[in-house]
């Protein structure tokens, strides 16, 4: 299991053997926030975006890995001066970023051109930007979009989003980043309702909160994933805790799930879990949520798939896991990446199957949704370095203590934190797109801690149920 249910007795201690310092946690924060200055700073001052953003995001998640261990490790809750330190030193960066010129990515010129399309009254899957019919609308913010051939990709929800935001602010770069900024505070704000539901800590948010990946890739580069884990968790936070049974709770988190999924796809995943906590009325609220989200674009057909389509089959992109499937299964058939995707498929839905059946507890329902949400990574063709961000609310939640004077214990979990800030390696490939020497490298660092520590996980659950007593249920 990708979160390892194998891990120590409790995320909380029943006494804190290492109380935090406050002024150690302000310390580090406004360090953080320095390094973001300071990328700005450079980066105005005509240095390599790459370089510079990559190197503050380095020192920003060294700070971060040493905040991150003494929340863990001083297990119980802290006091509300801690959490406003927390919360209000998780803002500052995000507001100097807000003030930065985008340069790490070009997707939010796809975000701006889809709201423009969709405000003149024009379906925004029925043609790729490239189409001739589209052609009176292309103006400057046309020439950065990438794959111009390519329908768009971007579910409903998301297409709603985009077109609100261009009425707003017609061919606004910055308006943008200020969705993307107030979706991160959401997704900040649907992790700590979660961690309190849940009896944690809500100091635990700045595993999530502190991150330099959703900080430099929401409020800076303007991607629209916090969207997506705000929706997630707030699904989450609707159906645990006192009253998770409620009729009321079951609708809304059917109707979270629902704007999620058409925000982005990956969160059908979740659905065969959650319905044994939302039961029919849950079930039904996501249905017709879906439904009504989707109903404006029926008539797309076709062209409202080709986009998600050609993103899936053809994009590749630092692959884990699909990385050796594919190679495995060049070796006995042409179609190797189509193999891939299928054995992927049937694994992703074998396991929301398996978690379905099994039920369990609040906690086991949140290890499961990291479950799915974690091997959809692993098996996926592209993995984007922000896509880490869906797994921090979950490593927020789920990494224990270690033992003696180490931070963390040894779980997938802790595999999923040091992916999240190694994956920022592959922005390096940009310097150079030309040289694939050092992609191995970089899936080397990047994947091999985490997959050690599966690898591990996995040995060890083997050898307990093959130990179990004979007769014992599994």
């Amino acid at each position: 299991m990708l979160t390892a249910e194998a891990q120590p007795k409790s995320l909380v201690p029943d006494a804190p053997s290492r109380p935090i310092v406050p002024i150690a946690l302000l310390i580090l924060g406004l360090g953080i926030t320095v390094c973001w200055v300071v990328a700005v700073t450079l980066a105005r001052a005509g240095g390599n975006p790459i370089l510079v953003y990559n190197g503050a995001f380095a020192v920003a998640f060294a700070l971060y890995l040493v905040a991150a261990g003494r929340i863990i490790a001083a297990g119980a809750p802290i006091g509300r001066g801690t959490l406003a330190v927390i919360l209000g030193l998780a803002l500052l960066p995000r507001v100097i970023l807000l003030g930065s010129t985008p340069a790490l990515s070009d997707d939010l010129y796809r975000y701006i051109w889809d709201g423009k399309v969709a405000n003149a009254g024009i379906d925004p899957y029925r043609y790729a930007p490239d189409a001739a019919e589209l052609a009176p609308l292309r103006d400057g913010l046309w020439g950065p979009i990438n794959q111009k051939a390519q329908h768009t990709p971007y579910p409903p929800a998301a297409q709603a989003v985009f077109a609100l935001t261009y009425r707003l602010a017609p061919g606004s770069i910055k308006a943008q980043q200020v969705v993307a900024f107030l979706a991160d505070l959401l997704a900040i704000g649907a992790l700590l309702l979660l961690l309190g539901r849940l009896g944690l800590p809500r100091e635990r948010v700045l595993l999530y909160a502190w991150s330099p990946t959703p900080v430099l890739h929401f409020a800076h580069s303007a991607h629209n994933d916090a969207l997506m884990i705000g929706g997630v968790l707030l699904a989450l936070a609707t159906v645990v805790g006192p009253g998770g049974a409620t009729a009321s709770r079951r609708i809304g988190g059917g109707v979270a799930l629902a704007v999620a999924v058409l925000i982005k796809l990956v969160p059908l995943l979740l659905v065969l879990p959650l319905l044994r906590r939302w039961r029919i009325a849950g079930g039904i609220a996501f249905a017709l949520a879906l439904a009504l989200g989707v109903a404006p674009f029926a008539a797309s057909g076709g062209a409202a798939l080709a986009g998600l389509g050609t993103e899936a089959g053809e994009a590749v992109f630092n692959d884990s896991i699909r990385f050796v499937l594919v190679r495995l299964f060049a070796l006995v058939t042409p179609a190797a990446s189509v193999a891939a995707s299928l054995v992927a498929a049937a694994t992703l839905a074998a396991t929301a199957l398996g978690l379905a059946l099994r039920g369990g507890d609040d906690l086991a329902l949140v290890r499961g949704a990291a479950t799915l949400l974690g091997l959809a990574i692993l098996l996926n063709a592209v993995v984007e370095p922000w896509y880490l961000a869906w797994m921090l609310p979950f490593v927020a939640i789920l990494l224990p203590p270690g033992p003696d004077r180490l931070p963390f214990a040894l779980t997938p979990m802790l595999g999923w934190l040091w992916v999240s800030g190694a994956i920022q390696l592959t922005d390096l490939t940009y310097l150079d797109p030309a040289n694939v020497r050092w992609w191995p490298l970089i899936r080397a660092v990047e994947y091999g801690p985490l997959l050690e520590i599966l690898s591990v996980t996995l040995l060890m659950a083997a050898r307990r149920w093959a130990a179990r007593p004979r007769g014992v249920a599994t």
